[in-house]
């Protein structure tokens, strides 16, 4: 990432190893701002790549997964 990142939270309960400081949070989508937010775009990006690859390959339903 640029830039990079000086602190990481982690959605669940363990981090893994990363070069900057990082915190696990328990149900970390309920609990902070940051990680409900990534969650969102995440989700959201994700579906759009679904529908592209649905167009590409038809048949599969894979704008519904």
């Amino acid at each position: 990432l640029l830039p990079k990142a000086e602190f990481v939270f982690i959605d669940g309960n363990r981090c893994p190893a990363l070069a900057c400081p990082a915190q696990a949070v328990f149900k970390g989508d309920d609990r902070v701002a940051a990680i409900s937010a990534a969650s969102i775009i995440a989700k959201v990006t994700r579906d759009r790549e679904m529908h592209l690859l649905d167009e590409q390959y038809p048949g599969y339903g894979l704008a519904q997964h």
